[in-house]
């Protein structure tokens, strides 16, 4: 095969797996995007070629998928991970072709998740069986999630390929590719229906309920309270206003807990100390704001969870408080997988030196953007965060699954914390990180959420700065709202929760 056939087939394959994870919902490309490589596997001897080509369609492929984050040395990562599967190809080739062929339907998804998990960034958005998050064949991923997806999307791209470009062409062959085809497609198709359909019977047939009011904002508190020249006395009267505007909305709606989103109030100057905080679990700092929470918790006579930042034991944590209706603090949550270049920085002080030029230009153009970034542990190493541990949170009666944010892209993690005999699983998030396409994002993002939901058979509560609060239902449908209204910067949005004690 000519060279220049062989970039056509790359260059097809990243074109066609880039279609299936747009917006559009287009998913049907994932059923066909791998053949173009296995032709090029099926052609290619030389092991270098193999590398070089997988190697283009990797980063490529990833700078189309998620361009909303452009870090070269996070994509040449990933792509460098995913260079085993052509890596184990070839080796099983040696043996026998077509036992090269069969071992991709291991080999894909098993260097897909390594990819995905060892990245900087959490890939898992990224992964193959994503790309079904929307289509008939969702209720699948109830055999093994993600992975279960893109297993049966790899088999179908190797049944097409099989029957219509595996050595000479065979017209028996290929009518009996053709029927073979439609009958596991149509097949899967009622199966996952049937699957669907039986989720969402078990889940509405759970005799306890519980309202929740979740408050989701665009990040407009960032224009009071990223200001560092402020005293005490005024940061308290600046909190009292928000907490008292949101006592006011809630009050007289019917709900059971309130959830605020993560980091509304984004502030770590404070070093008042809250003694019930500091007596229960160490935390030395944020007194004012854990304070107003409090007071927020009281006057609404409901459970409340927020987010601050804490310091305890001298260490930083992104943390979700849990109070009862009588505002006392009766468990907290530390996020475990924390962002890099965000949250934590392991280089100490070596970046890239494409961060300090790109802060510079989104400096030009959104000074408040790169105000948040310059706060970044990239940019400052007093700035890392602290893991925090597994488990799950119990409140009231219903116990929570927490996922603060990005560790919602962990799918065994996430199964770990379900298993600790929780109800629901609970993703306060903040988009604030995104310079640009947001709506990209939050379409991979959910994808992953109903494919979690379905597998795990666990509702998912959703909320966050620039995140529509939402429910999604163990069916996987999605029942949300804006992260706003027309007269306010922030939106209480009440959904009901289906569950056993």
């Amino acid at each position: 095969m000519k060279f220049y056939w062989k970039v056509v087939l790359i260059l097809f394959a990243v074109g066609l797996q880039i279609l299936a994870f747009s917006s559009f919902n287009w998913y049907w490309p994932s059923f066909i995007f791998a053949v173009p490589l296995f032709i090029f596997l099926d052609k290619e001897c030389r092991l270098v070629y193999l590398l070089i080509g997988f190697f283009i369609y990797r980063i490529l492929a990833g700078l189309g998928i998620v361009y909303f984050i452009f870090d070269p040395l996070m994509f040449i990562a990933s792509a460098l991970i995913f260079l085993g599967l052509p890596l184990s190809f070839y080796f099983i080739n040696k043996i026998n072709k077509e036992l090269a062929f069969a071992s991709l339907l291991i080999f894909w998804p098993f260097f897909d998740y390594l990819e995905a998990y060892y990245t900087a960034l959490p890939n898992f958005v990224m992964v193959v069986g994503n790309a079904l998050g929307q289509s008939p064949f969702l209720g699948l991923a109830s055999f093994g999630g993600l992975t279960a997806l893109t297993v049966f999307a790899i088999f179908i791209n190797l049944l097409i390929f099989f029957g219509f470009f595996y050595k000479k062409f065979n017209k028996k062959r290929l009518i009996f590719s053709v029927i073979i085809l439609a009958v596991i497609l149509l097949l899967s198709w009622w199966i996952s229906n049937f699957l669907l359909n039986k989720n969402k019977n078990e889940y509405f047939s759970r005799q306890d309920t519980k309202k929740v009011a979740l408050i989701s904002d665009d990040g407009y508190l960032d224009n009071i309270f990223k200001r560092k020249n402020f005293d005490l006395f005024q940061l308290r009267r600046d909190i009292d206003l928000v907490v008292n505007n949101l006592s006011n909305d809630l009050s007289g709606k019917e709900f059971d807990i309130a959830i605020l989103p993560e980091a509304m109030i984004d502030i770590d100057f404070d070093n008042s100390v809250d003694q019930e905080a500091f007596s229960k679990f160490k935390i030395a700092n944020n007194g004012i704001l854990i304070s107003e929470y409090r007071k927020l918790a009281i006057n609404i006579g409901k459970y409340l969870i927020a987010n601050i930042t804490s310091i305890q034991g001298g260490k930083k944590y992104n943390t979700l408080l849990f109070f009862d209706k009588n505002g006392e603090i009766v468990d907290i949550f530390n996020k475990k997988f924390l962002t890099i270049s965000g949250e934590y920085w392991p280089f100490g002080d070596w970046r890239p030196f494409y961060f300090d030029s790109g802060l510079k230009q989104i400096s030009k153009s959104n000074p408040q953007i790169a105000e948040r970034y310059k706060g970044y542990a990239v940019f400052n190493r007093n700035n890392n965060f602290s893991r925090g541990e597994t488990k799950s949170v119990k409140i009231g009666d219903l116990v929570f699954a927490p996922a603060i944010c990005l560790e919602i892209h962990y799918p065994g993690e996430i199964k770990r914390r379900v298993e600790m005999q929780s109800s629901a699983i609970l993703n306060t998030s903040s988009n604030m990180w995104l310079y640009t396409n947001l709506d990209h994002y939050l379409h991979l993002a959910n994808n992953l959420r109903r494919i979690l939901s379905i597998w795990l058979k666990a509702p998912i509560i959703v909320n966050g700065r620039k995140e529509p609060p939402a429910l999604i239902t163990s069916d996987g449908e999605i029942i949300s709202s804006n992260f706003k209204t027309v007269n306010k910067n922030y939106n209480v949005f009440i959904v009901e929760i289906n569950y056993n004690q």
